[in-house]
């Protein structure tokens, strides 16, 4: 069942971003996976970072409200550090940071926006 919903969610992120413009369509239907990148993120608009971010933040607390509100202890899961870092940031911080990082870390461009995302944001709280 948990599976099957993070497949699920996993197309329905997917599905915002070709929504939003980030990639074509034609691209797309090329690649297995969408794993957005600094690449990608420089390239975006301000809008695409704010819809990209506001998806994953909802995916977060669409996990959060399956859980009850409390995450289980000792599952293994990016979720629960992702909600806990989030705290008090807005959407407009964190594209703020993560331009930031992508300006002051030209060499992880390559990484996912996930991974500079925690590195810029979650692990420095």
């Amino acid at each position: 069942m948990r599976r099957a919903l993070y497949a699920f969610v996993f197309l329905l992120l997917g599905g915002g971003l070709i929504t939003v413009g980030l990639v074509s369509p034609g691209w797309a239907q090329d690649q297995e996976v969408i794993v957005v990148d600094g690449t990608h993120w420089q390239q975006m608009e301000e809008d695409q970072k704010i819809a990209f971010l506001a998806g994953m933040m909802q995916l977060v607390e669409f996990e959060r409200q399956l859980s009850g509100g409390t995450f289980p202890a000792g599952e293994k899961s990016l979720v629960p550090p992702l909600a806990k870092g989030a705290k008090g940031h807005t959407i407009g911080d964190m594209v703020v940071k993560l331009d930031e990082y992508y300006q002051a870390n030209p060499d992880n461009s390559d990484r996912a926006v996930l991974h500079a995302l925690f590195q810029a944001v979650i692990l420095p709280q």
